[in-house]
Order: C-alpha cells, then structure tokens, then sequence
C-alpha cells in the first residue's frame, strides 16, 4: 500500500503477456518490484485574507507563505523571507508576518525560500494601496448650546485620517465662515488634531436654531463632516431714542406723543402707551405714534413700554406738565404790559436825557460867548458895533451884558419838565451864582428878562442851533458860533 499521498492517486502498470522477450500466458502468479522517485516542488506562494489589488492606506494586512507546497518538508519556516519594496533588501523573516502602506501606490512583494536541498526560488506578488477611508471628524460641544446675539460663539472640533488632511473648513447654516485650505499641523507624527471656531453673533443672523458644521477634507478628496445645532436669541432689550422725558402742555389741547426704538434683532417692536397708570382713570394706548388730550391741570406721568420679539422690554417715562389755559393767558398779558411799560420807560428817560444835554450845552455856549453891554438908557440907543470890535469885546459899550433879573419859564417841552419835576417859574437875583445857574438849566428852562429877547438861529456853518439874547434898542449883531466859533449875524426879524 501506498500512504502518505495526501490524495493523490498513484497508478501502477504490471504485464505478464506473452511477448517477444517472453512472459507467460497471464494464468500464473507474477512479483514485481516498484521503485518510485519524488523530486518536491519548490514553489514559495503568497497569501493574504485581505485583497491585495485594493489595500487601505495605513491598513495593516497578514501576508503567508504557508500556501507554499512543502509535502516533502522541503521548506522550513526560517526559510522564508520577505522584501516589500523589492529593492532587493531582506525586510523580514518568517511564514507570516503583518505589514502596512502611509501612502497610496502599487507595491511589490517578493517572498523567496531556500529548500533542504539549499535550492533557492522566489516568487513576487504587486499589492495596490488605496484610500478607501473618509476622515474622523466630532465637534466637541454639550447636549444644548444656546448664545445671544452680540456674544462670541467658541466651538472646537477634533478630526484625523489614514492618509493626511487637506484643508478644513467652519460651516454657519450651509455658509462658509471660516476655513484652512492649506492645512499643516505642527505635529505631523499624530494621527489625531483639532481645529477651534470662534463666531461672533450679530444681527445678520435671525434668533432661532441654527446648524454649525465642520467639514474635513483628506489628500484623496474624500469629505466628512460634523454638526450640531446652536440656538440664536435675542438677550438685549431695544434701545430707546430722542426721548423728550419732559414736556410742557396745554389743558384740553390734543398733544401727539411719539417715540423711537432701535433693535436690531427684532423686526417687529410693540408700543404700549399707559396714561394715569395705577389710578381708576388709567388709559392705555399701542402704537409709535398716539394723540392724547390732558382734561386737567398739573403733573402728569406718561409710561411707554416698547417690547421686541423676544418678550425683552424698556421701559420710558415722560413727564408732562399740564397748564391752565386762563392761568396761561393772564400771565402772557401781564408779561407783555410789563414789557410796555419798560419799554417806555427807558424811551422817556433817553428822550429826557437828550434834550437835557442839548439845553446845558447850548446855555453853556450861550454864556461863554455873549458880549457885556451898558445897562444905561443912553447907550442902549448906540448903533450896533463893527463885528471885529463885538468879537474882540474892544467896544465894552455895546457888548452883551447880563440884566439883572431873570425869570425861568419852560420851553415848548412841557413834558419833559413835568417828568423832571421842574417848576413854572424861579426867580434869581442879580448876583445870581453860576452854579445856581447852571443848577437852573438842569431843568430845560430858558432864563431871561423883560428887556431882553432871546433869539434862536441855525449856524451857517455848521447847520446847529444856538441861542442868543439882544438887549432892547439893537436889532441885529454880530456873534461867533458856539458850536464851530464862526461869525454870525443875527437880528430880529
């Protein structure tokens, strides 16, 4: 019998025929001796439970030699050894061993054996790598995350690949708002990074849940992503502007209150207006705008409350004044007579001031420049004197002299002299002071005596007026102008 075949069939030929070189006729029993030679198959095969045409990157795969035929221990397990790049060097030894790629490509195997016999052979298996693997991304966060606008929303995100990341990027709501298209980490030897979104809210966003995502993508164009949901609210009450806190009214007059709001995370804002607020009389009234009629006087509290969509409110409080028309009215004309009365007061002081300065300076004048005559019955017949000898006062026989009595009356401004309290009528000796007579004209009043006559002419010169007095029996004489000191003519007409 014939064992250790391992199921093979062996056949073996035995002819006991008659022939040529004799035999006999079949019928008798024969013995034969059978001498079987094995030359073993020396034949190193590689095998893999994984698919060697299409191996992940960084996928760790079991590569055997086991397969190889050894039916006659031809081989042994130290005879095995294993090249991975074929680059004719000795990676490693053994029947099995575990290997893995970084980067995708097609790589050579070569597994080679030496026989008992020292007989050498080897055979080469081509592994094709891949990336057949998406990239790892989390978002680390809590179960609810809930921010209000005007805040910064900070999220972090962890990730990684088989092969390498090539770029990442922060989505809001489908839209990109922050991104790393070059990605490269500082720390290439780590299979595992992470990335931190930081987000300021703002009014572009409406309140509500909104969806933030990160999106990884790796060397191979293969894309994962991770998100979650982040609830936008409105934390901030609206902003109240130009607010008139206080106002001043009349009693039943219609008055228009109003009042503006900014907030610009609400699109609708709501006015609630409350008049006598607390009181059985209270009154309450909606919009921006409203008209109100106060029916009684005094002061008055108006409270407005402005409420955005979230339910956050401000509240305004105005207050008004209420006024009596009568009391108002009253008031007004008694102010405008006052201002009347001012008024012409100081019109009848200015006016009075005036003519009182014109009178002292035109007396005064009138003084300094009037001549000295005789008081004598014979020379007041004496002709008129030359005008160099009247302007020079050679002639003391004809110059002006000063009666000895005077009398006051008042001008045409009557007036004037009653608000100055000045009298009808004074009376003042012959040595009648200079002051005293100055005193006198303090008053408007012109002096004078019955001889006397008193003559008013506008200068030539100088277009003023200056007075002048010609004793009885001199029609005309010569004078200088008190204002420009030009000579004159002046005579009665």
């Amino acid at each position: 019998d014939v064992t250790n075949t391992n199921g093979e069939e062996i056949y073996v030929i035995v002819d006991n025929r008659p022939g040529p070189n004799g035999g006999g006729a079949g019928t008798n029993p024969a013995a034969v001796t059978l001498t079987i030679s094995v030359t073993p198959i020396l034949q190193p095969t590689i095998s893999s439970e994984s698919t060697l045409d299409s191996v992940d990157v960084g996928e760790t795969i079991l590569l055997s030699a086991l397969n190889t035929p050894n039916k006659s221990d031809q081989f042994t397990g130290s005879d095995f050894s294993w090249d991975f790049d074929a680059d004719g060097s000795i990676e490693t030894i053994g029947p099995t061993i575990s290997q893995k790629w970084e980067n995708p490509g097609n790589y050579s195997v070569k597994l080679s054996a030496i026989s008992a016999d020292s007989q050498s052979v080897s055979s080469i298996e081509t592994v094709r790598v891949i990336d057949k693997s998406d990239p790892l991304v989390n978002i680390e966060s809590s179960d609810q995350i809930v921010k209000g606008f005007g805040e910064t929303l900070v999220l972090s995100g962890t990730f990684s690949d088989n092969w390498g990341i090539e770029k990442i990027e922060w989505h809001v709501d489908g839209k990109q708002v922050s991104s790393n298209s070059e990605f490269n980490p500082d720390d290439i030897s780590t299979t595992e990074y992470d990335s931190t979104l930081s987000f300021d809210i703002t009014s572009e966003y409406l309140p509500g849940d909104h969806n933030i995502s990160l999106h990884v993508t790796d060397m191979s164009g293969r894309t994962t992503s991770d998100e979650l949901k982040v609830t936008f609210m409105d934390v901030t009450p609206p902003l109240i502007t130009n607010l008139q806190s206080e106002m001043e009214v009349m009693e039943g007059d219609l008055v228009l209150f109003q009042i503006n709001a900014l907030d610009n995370e609400s699109d609708r804002i709501e006015y609630s207006w409350i008049f006598n607020q607390g009181t059985p009389e209270q009154i309450e009234m909606s919009g921006p705008q409203i008209f109100h009629e106060f029916s009684t006087t005094g002061p008055r509290y108006v409270v407005c409350i402005v409420e955005n969509e979230a339910g956050l409110q401000t509240t305004a409080e105005i207050l008004v004044d209420v006024t009596s028309i009568q009391g108002n009215s009253g008031d007004l004309k008694m102010l405008v007579f006052l201002v009347i009365i001012i008024i012409l007061a100081i019109s009848i002081s200015a006016i009075a001031y005036w003519r009182y300065n014109i009178a002292v300076g035109m007396r005064i004048s009138e003084i300094s420049k009037e001549p000295q005559i005789s008081q004598s019955a014979d020379e007041s017949e004496k002709p008129v004197a030359s005008q160099e000898s009247w302007a020079s006062g050679e002639n003391s026989d004809l110059a002006f002299r000063p009666p000895p009595q005077y009398s006051v009356q008042p001008k045409e401004d009557d007036d004037i002299s009653e608000i100055l309290g000045v009298e009808s009528e004074q009376t003042a000796s012959s040595d009648f002071p200079l002051d005293e007579l100055l005193a006198g004209l303090e008053f408007d009043a012109e002096v004078h005596t019955e001889e006397e006559r008193e003559i008013v002419r506008q200068c030539s010169s100088c277009s003023k007026n200056f007075q002048v007095t010609l004793p009885v029996g001199i029609e005309k004489g010569v004078t200088n102008c008190p204002h420009c000191d030009s000579e004159q003519l002046v005579e009665l007409s």
